[in-house]
């Protein structure tokens, strides 16, 4: 029997008729629309368009960028909306690992891991990433490594950020992660803010998990059409909108 290794698409995420709808009922102007080559989408606003595909050597979709960065840029996956969620805020770099979902991939016991590395990139942080599928997980997983000065409490300083949910005090291992988050409201395995379920801390080095869903790279997008809106207003604002509307009544 033959299983397919390949990591899920990132772009199977993206549903431009949803985002459209979500952006209509708020009132925005800028749409999203699929790409002429079928492996991207354009993000219109009133200052002009983005081209988000999945070229690995392009720079990852960042709010902080738009209408300052580059127009063609990679649509990140959901261990990458976590990587770049935490560094934003810790300002380190980092090596990454990254754990997709497995949805109709191999056995239970298996374990893929890829060739080589990538290096990442958004906004002003950087990681290395390395990417192993393993087939019985449900969201994607990521662990991050990373130094900061001996003293900082890196619990402290990630809460009540937009776009994290701290649940480390009550999710021992990623399989209460999903369960967690739907008692907060969410839909079953679609929450969009980036969960971090683990904090180690030894010294000046940090070990974090996040677990993630592919609603956070909706929310990305979404909270990006948002951006091309409203350019006066931050990056965590328009997050946190987005975050909003994805909230069920």
């Amino acid at each position: 029997m033959a299983f397919d290794t390949s990591p899920p698409s990132p772009s199977g995420v993206i549903d431009c008729a949803d985002l459209m709808v979500r952006a209509r009922r708020l009132g925005l102007s800028s749409r999203i629309e699929p790409g002429p080559d079928g492996q991207s989408v354009r993000l219109l606003g009133p200052a002009g368009a983005i081209v988000v595909g999945d070229d690995p050597s392009l720079p990852l979709l960042d709010l902080a960028e738009i209408g300052h960065g580059s127009d063609a840029v990679s649509l990140p996956d959901p261990s990458d909306v976590s990587a770049a969620r935490l560094l934003s805020y810790l300002g380190t770099e980092a090596t990454v690992l990254a754990f997709p979902s497995a949805g109709r991939h191999g056995p239970i016991d298996s374990v893929v891991p890829t060739a080589g590395s990538e290096r990442k990139r958004a906004g002003g942080q950087q990681w290395t990433k390395h990417v192993v599928q393993v087939s019985q997980g449900r969201l994607w997983l990521t662990w991050l490594q990373s130094q900061v000065p001996a003293g900082v409490d890196v619990v402290s300083m990630l809460s009540g950020k937009t776009g994290l949910t701290l649940c480390q005090d009550q999710c021992s291992d990623s399989a209460i992660v999903s369960e967690y988050m739907t008692d907060l409201g969410w839909p079953y395995l679609a929450f969009p803010n980036v969960s971090l379920w683990q904090v180690e801390k030894t010294g000046n080095s940090i070990a974090l998990w996040a677990a993630s869903t592919p609603a956070s790279v909706t929310a990305l997008l979404l909270a990006s059409l948002i951006q091309l809106d409203t350019p006066g207003q931050s990056p965590d604002e328009n997050l946190a909108a987005a975050i909003s509307d994805m909230r069920p009544a």
